[in-house]
């Protein structure tokens, strides 16, 4: 899958000691960098909030939700912050694996 990111601001290029995340799409200092398993550069920080938003995507460990499921996925389309994403989606999903649950008919997408 590959990923579109905006022109980066001026003064927001990467240098010659810096590189691009594979994630975000931001430059950061090479020095830093990590690499993922396909080699690309990442920050450290998205890759953290990557394997968060992954596991929120299984449902690993989240407390339950008393939330409509369609009310989470509304405020999901408009998040712009990383870390309130992936917290709503494991919301998100809790929702709707608690909806199956219950027996009630599954959601229509």
């Amino acid at each position: 899958m590959s990923t579109s990111f905006p022109p980066l601001p001026p003064g927001r290029a990467p240098t010659k000691d810096s590189v691009v995340c594979g994630i975000c799409g931001k430059p950061g200092p090479v020095n830093s960098a990590k690499a993922d398993a396909d080699g690309r550069a990442i920050h450290e920080e998205c890759y953290a909030l990557k394997v968060q938003f992954e596991q929120a995507g299984r449902g690993d460990g989240h407390a339950g939700t008393s939330r409509p499921w369609k009310r989470i996925a509304e405020e999901v389309t408009h998040e712009q912050d990383p870390k309130k994403m992936v917290e709503l989606v494991a919301e998100l999903n809790q929702a709707l694996n608690e909806q199956r649950i219950d027996g009630t008919q599954k959601p229509k997408f």
